[in-house]
This record gives C-alpha cells, structure tokens and sequence, in this order.
C-alpha cells in the first residue's frame, strides 16, 4: 500500500468560518467543539477541584466558559436579556421546543392568521406564554436583586455576582438537566441612581392618574412578534429597558377636564415646539442600547456554540426557573425554597453544565456602595452604623435560592401544522 505525504494533501484555510446562530433554522447545527477567544482572553480554563471549598469562599462559576464584555457594569435591563437568550437555547437544545424560540413565535403568528387550533398550537401557546411573561418580569427581578446586592456589599462584602439556574424536570428534586447561568459585575450606573434620587415626592401621590402609553405585547420584549388576541399588558414604567430622564418617565398625569383646555395657550406652544427635537433622544438611546444588546448576544452565542453548550437532549418536561439571591430580596413572583438550599448550592460547585457573562473592566464597589441606590438606606446615622450588625440583619444577607412562580412546559410537535 502507498502512503500519501502530508505534503501533497490540500492545505486547510485557516479562516475561520462565520457563526451560525442556533435560532436561524429549525435544524440543530452539528457541534463543531472548538476553543475560542473572546475579548482577548482563553476563555476555558483549567476544572479546578471545588469538592472542599465552600460557596463563600469559591465562586464555582469561574469553571463556566465566559462571554467577555466591554462594559463596566451588567445592567438590569441588559441581564434579562441575557437570560432570556440563554434560555432560549437551553429549550431549543434539549429538545424542549422543536424550533427556536422566535421561529416557534412566527409559526403560531401564522397558525393564529390561519384559524389552525390543536393540541399542538395550545401547547405552542402556553410555552409563548410562560416564556414572555418570564422575560416581562425578569428586568424588575433584576433591578430588585441589584438593591439586594448592593445592601450586601455594603453589610458583608459580597461580591456583585448573579446566578439563575434553569432545572429541567418534572418536580425541583427530580432534575434531568441544571444549567447555569452566572453574570459577574451587575450594577447599577450613577446616572440612574441620580435620577431615581430626583424622583419627585409628587409622582407617588399621582399615580393614580397615570396614563397607560401603552398595550405592550410581552413577546415583543424578548423580541419575539406578537400573536393576535394574545397581547399581555405590561407596565412600561418598571418593565421599560430604557432608561429616559426623569423628567420623561417619572410622572404621566392626566389633565384635568376644564374649559381652558379648548384653548390653545401661545406660550404653550412654542414651549412645545422648542421641546419637539427631545423626542428623537430617547428613540435614538433605543437604537444605541438595542445594537449593545445584539453585540452581547452575538457573543454569547459564539460561546455557546463553540463550547458545544446544551447538547443534550431530553424528554419534553418542565423548566423551573431559579435565583440565586439574598433573604432580602423581594420581588412577588419569586418565592423561597430553602428546603432546597444544599441541593442547588452543590449544582453551583459542581458546575457541570452552563455559561456565564463577565465584564472586562468589572464594577468597583463604589459604583454601588459609593452612590445613592434605589431602595437602600440613606438616612443611617454614623452611631447606628458603627454598631455590629444584629443577628436578624446577617440572617436577612444571607444567599438562599428563590423559585419562579411559573413554569415552562417543554413539548414535542407531533401534529405537522397548516
């Protein structure tokens, strides 16, 4: 037998290949394992041995493959979003949904235009459903963490580290599959803390009198279009990812009904003509923060493929979504489950399967403790600070896993429909 040289072999192109997105075909792309580089920095790192080291003293997250991100700080608004994303393909991968998640959206837009009703399109409904509900209240679980965290920064040092855990299986002890998601470096920026602080006193006794701007389609928020007869009335001023001015967002008052309304005011008007070039600004920030937001998305994107994330398909079953958070926290869609506590405590340190979202110039903790944040104390006295914390205040910081209060019912599309 011959033997043929390595040199008369042709030469592979060292070019790397533009990144398909798991959520442009119905088809799951081939695994192509891979070591990638994002922001400069090899991003898998050594499995380090976690079986002796304790949560408080070893983020286990580390182990996780990163997304890297040019930002100083992870937003609210930016983190749901992350996690919706991440979802969607941990649904998509293990066999939960048969399409992603904003082509699942587009076939029943289509079924619904066709008047198609089946089990199938029920079951395509309720994951819809639960799917933008979650990504509806997942920007003011954020907002309401970030306070938590920010309050344990200031008592314990805690650092500025977020986890959700998605458990795939029928009941929070029977797990088939848990996954990860870390963010290192949530915050909140000193413009937002300044303009929550300018809040006027006013807006509160006024919010009686707001004005709905608008019926907002929960799917459009996890960027998915909208089905007809299934719109979901959101509130735009918690649930908003922009964040606008003060002035433009903290009170919507109705004006009282009198006859001087008929009446066109001169200085009124040209107040308002002077004010018109205002409201290209906020459209403008949309634009900005949705190019971020894609920019980030397509990063983790390459991650998860290139680190052959979530192969591992499974059964149509329930996703519980879960929260890694202080006793503090409060936000009334997310309970305790503190039977729990060890359970998911040792699925952190093994950190088996998931990824995670660092910044590559991580927030200082003057960016939270060093500014006024929503919802924390500024009033504390010096006398009462230098006291030692109660026994009650360090049991209120202390890192326990809270439940979603919904669920996602993954399914398995056995009727073609059309």
């Amino acid at each position: 037998m011959s033997r043929v040289s390595a040199s008369s072999l042709p030469s592979t192109p060292t070019t790397s290949t533009p990144l398909t997105t798991p959520d442009v075909s119905p088809f799951k792309p081939k695994p192509t394992p891979a070591t990638t580089t994002v922001g400069g920095t090899d991003e898998f790192q050594t499995k380090m041995d976690t079986s002796a080291a304790p949560i408080s003293a070893l983020m286990p997250a580390y182990q996780l493959p990163a997304a890297e991100l040019a930002l100083d700080f992870i937003s609210s608004a930016l983190a749901a979003r992350l996690a919706m994303f991440v979802l969607g393909q941990v649904l998509y991968f293990k066999d939960q949904i048969p399409y992603p998640m904003n082509q699942l959206a587009k076939v029943a837009l289509r079924d619904a235009h066709k008047g198609v009703s089946n089990k199938t399109t029920k079951q395509r409904l309720k994951m819809l459903d639960a799917f933008a509900v979650l990504a509806s209240q997942l920007h003011s679980t954020f907002d309401a963490l970030t306070v938590a965290v920010a309050n344990n920064q200031r008592t314990n040092g805690s650092s500025q580290q977020a986890h959700l855990v998605f458990a795939l299986g029928s009941t929070l002890a029977n797990g088939r599959a848990r996954v990860i998601f870390a963010l290192d470096g949530i915050g909140v920026s000193s413009t937002h803390d300044e303009n929550t602080n300018r809040r006027p006193k006013q807006c509160d006794e006024q919010q009686r009198h707001r004005v709905p701007l608008a019926r907002v389609d929960a799917r459009n928020s996890a960027g998915m279009p909208s089905i007809p007869g299934r719109s979901l009335e959101l509130d735009v001023d918690s649930d908003e990812p922009i964040n606008l001015n003060d002035e433009d967002t903290s009170c919507w008052d109705v004006p009282p009904d009198s006859d001087s309304d008929e009446e066109s005011d001169p200085e009124l008007e040209d107040a308002s003509d002077n004010e018109a070039p205002r409201s290209i600004q906020p459209t403008q920030h949309q634009a900005e923060q949705e190019a971020a937001f894609s920019t980030a998305e397509r990063r983790l994107a390459l991650v998860i493929n290139n680190a052959d994330l979530f192969y591992q398909a499974l059964p149509a079953t329930t996703t519980h979504v879960l929260l890694r958070a202080p006793r503090c926290f409060k936000h009334p869609e997310w309970a305790p489950q503190q039977r729990f506590q060890r359970t998911f405590d040792k699925v952190l340190d093994e950190a088996k399967e998931g990824v995670r979202v660092v910044c590559a110039a991580p927030a200082r903790s003057a960016s939270l403790s060093g500014s006024a944040t929503p919802g924390m104390n500024q009033g504390r006295s010096a006398t009462h600070a230098a006291h030692p914390i109660e026994v009650e205040d360090e049991e209120q910081h202390e890192m326990i896993w809270w439940l979603w209060n919904g669920r996602l019912t993954g399914f398995e599309e056995l009727v073609a429909s059309g």
